[in-house]
């Protein structure tokens, strides 16, 4: 396997070229925008790859995507549009619930980037979740819309092998190019690593690791350091319920390592991802503050030994979640 950091060549046929860095725009905030135009540059002009969904953001995704596109016409970037999750409170907390997929679904999402500050992108559109198959109707739909052009073609997130060898099967059935599969994915979490990665490489489709810093758990010394009182780890219920003391016994490992070898815990993350598996994408979310470039740079420059290597491996957790969409 190669060395190689960018960019990986997607597809031929459409000339497409994504950077190793892509952008999660679950939590948009006041810095996405300088934030996307940092990794425009460390992705040497290579597409940027969004995560996006309607109901991201507060509901807001593409209204803040439009205004940061408006203010900054050099980004180049390729938005992966997700549809298949109901958001909504349920006793003061946002839940997430599988729909099923519908034509009208297309028609909103062309209506959402149907506004000139979005001629310039691409698009793909993304399944959410797989637990409602799409019916024969939407798939040719879908196939329409593909080769109307309106997207370069499918990605998929969160399902098992059962369904990823369905989608194989209906996706080439209907001439459906299938471009990226996304999973849950970090130094600690890597039961889908090994289920698909191959598998993804095998079929020339681009892995996209999600979770790559589980969550901002594998960025803070929760144990030495006091994490950044606004931080996930602080204040996501859903966090601190993932911390069970199995994942706080991995991470004390993982933080006493990198103490020693003085990393920068996100710089081990990301470069061992980026250079253990160097056909994935990684979905980076934008900071709350400013100066986690230089951190990236050097996490695209990481060098793996076999010592780092073989640490990384006896730190995978056994355990992992059923579903594990983002909500």
């Amino acid at each position: 396997m190669t060395d190689r950091v960018f960019p990986w060549n997607l597809d031929l046929k459409y000339n497409n070229k994504f950077g190793r860095l892509g952008f999660g725009s679950l939590h948009l905030n006041k810095n996405s925008g300088a934030f996307l135009k940092k990794l425009k540059k460390l992705n040497r002009d290579a597409t940027t790859f969004v995560d996006c969904a309607p109901y991201y953001a507060g509901n807001r995704c593409f209204k803040k995507l439009e205004n940061i596109l408006k203010r900054d016409q050099s980004l180049n970037l390729t938005l992966a549009i997700k549809i298949g999750l109901l958001s909504r409170k349920e006793k003061g907390n946002h839940v997430s619930l599988p729909t099923q997929y519908k034509v009208y679904d297309l028609t909103k999402i062309k209506n959402l980037i149907n506004k000139p500050c979005f001629s310039r992108c691409s698009f793909l559109f993304q399944f959410h979740q797989l637990q409602y198959k799409p019916k024969t109707k939407f798939l040719i739909k879908l196939s329409e819309s593909i080769h109307n052009n309106h997207f370069k073609g499918v990605g998929v997130a969160n399902c098992n092998l059962r369904d990823f060898f369905w989608c194989l099967n209906k996706f080439k059935e209907h001439k459906i190019p299938f471009k990226t599969f996304q999973m849950h994915a970090n130094i600690i979490e890597q039961k889908h690593i090994r289920q698909f990665y191959s598998l993804l490489v095998k079929h020339k489709i681009t892995p996209v690791f999600n979770r790559a810093l589980a969550r901002g758990a594998l960025a803070y010394n929760s144990i030495k350091d006091d994490p950044p009182i606004n931080s996930r780890i602080m204040t996501s219920n859903r966090v601190k319920k993932w911390l069970t003391k199995q994942k706080k016994n991995k991470l004390k490992t993982f933080w006493d390592f990198c103490d020693r070898k003085k990393i920068n815990y996100v710089e081990f993350s990301l470069g061992y991802l980026l250079k253990r598996f160097t056909k994935s994408i990684i979905l980076i979310a934008s900071p709350r503050k400013k100066g986690s470039e230089n951190v990236l740079e050097k996490a695209l420059k990481f060098r793996i030994t076999n010592k780092k290597n073989s640490f990384a491996e006896r730190l995978r957790l056994k355990s992992f979640p059923k579903y594990y969409f983002e909500k």
